[in-house]
């Protein structure tokens, strides 16, 4: 596959197309185990979190922080298993809508193509943390909001080593 990739093969955008779809179903899995209904994700939506309403059954890395819970927010940032990063996420973007789209666009790849490889990969349940990859090219853009998100580089470097690759070192990456 690795020679396919890299003489352009067409079976390589399909694996990118696939790799945005696995984000996808972790996000709308992590929704629905979350319980927050589907319609409450439309572009104005204020996450439920803020009003008290959450799963308290979920697993603990999509329970709710502190900060989510006191600051109004879209609920997209709800759903990863990084409390951390959802704080980064809501500290970065709070009242800035076009950073939060600009992010949100980011990690899913969108205008993605084999060479850029921006975003995040899901490799396992969506509310495990160990299952999730940040790439190279998202860190060097939005390395800034890893800040303390050690379990995220960590669990990246683990999916990069499986694949030969040198692993992500934040202070090299950053602009």
């Amino acid at each position: 596959m690795a020679q396919l990739y890299y003489f352009g093969s067409p079976k390589a955008d399909f694996l990118l197309t696939l790799i945005q779809f696995n984000v996808f179903r972790a996000l709308l899995q992590n929704t629905t185990t979350l319980d927050i209904p589907f319609d409450w994700l439309h572009d104005v939506a204020d996450s439920a979190i803020v009003q008290g309403l959450f799963n308290p059954t979920a697993p603990s890395s999509l329970q709710p922080t502190a900060l989510q819970r006191k600051l109004p927010h879209h609920p997209w940032s709800d759903l990863f298993p990084f409390p951390r990063l959802r704080d980064n996420i809501l500290q970065a973007c709070d009242g800035r809508v076009e950073l939060e789209d600009a992010l949100c666009s980011a990690m899913v790849g969108w205008c993605n193509s084999p060479s850029t490889r921006v975003g995040i990969i899901v490799w396992g349940e969506p509310c495990d943390p160990s299952g999730w990859e940040v790439t190279e090219g998202f860190c060097k853009n939005w390395g800034w909001l890893m800040s303390g998100c050690g379990d995220l580089i960590e669990s990246s470097n683990r999916w990069r080593k499986v694949r030969d690759e040198k692993p992500l070192v934040l202070e090299q990456l950053q602009h």
